[in-house]
């Protein structure tokens, strides 16, 4: 399994070069920040039973692996509640993910590969 998600570009982004190597920093942050919801969601495909908060870029972690790619590491925030098992917990957790740009100028932010389980045990 591998998720993606295709970013808005916040308003005060709009005169920003096209290219994400052109991209700095504070612009990538901003990005996901805009983003976060949407991301946080993207990101609980990965998690069957708890919800994703708290989005945000681990500043060290931005790497250019070409003009079209960047790697980054999202930390967040996995929240698991359930009043039958009496069950309240939070937990911190990251993952790298790539942002890109597809032949249409979109952003795009692709999440770590997870190989799926076959059906049978």
């Amino acid at each position: 399994m591998q998720s993606y998600l295709k970013l808005t570009l916040p308003p005060e982004m709009a005169a920003v070069p096209a290219p994400l190597a052109g991209f700095n920093a504070l612009q990538i942050n901003l990005l996901i920040a805009y983003n976060a919801e949407q991301i946080a969601y993207m990101l609980q495909s990965y998690y069957s039973r708890e919800k994703v908060s708290a989005v945000q870029v681990n500043a060290d972690s931005i790497s250019l692996n070409s003009s079209s790619e960047i790697s980054l590491k999202l930390e967040y925030v996995k929240e698991e509640f359930n009043a039958c098992s009496a069950v309240d917990t939070l937990n911190k957790d990251k993952m790298t993910v790539k942002l890109s740009q597809d032949q249409a100028g979109d952003y795009v932010l692709t999440g770590e590969y997870w190989p799926e389980r076959s059906g049978e045990f």
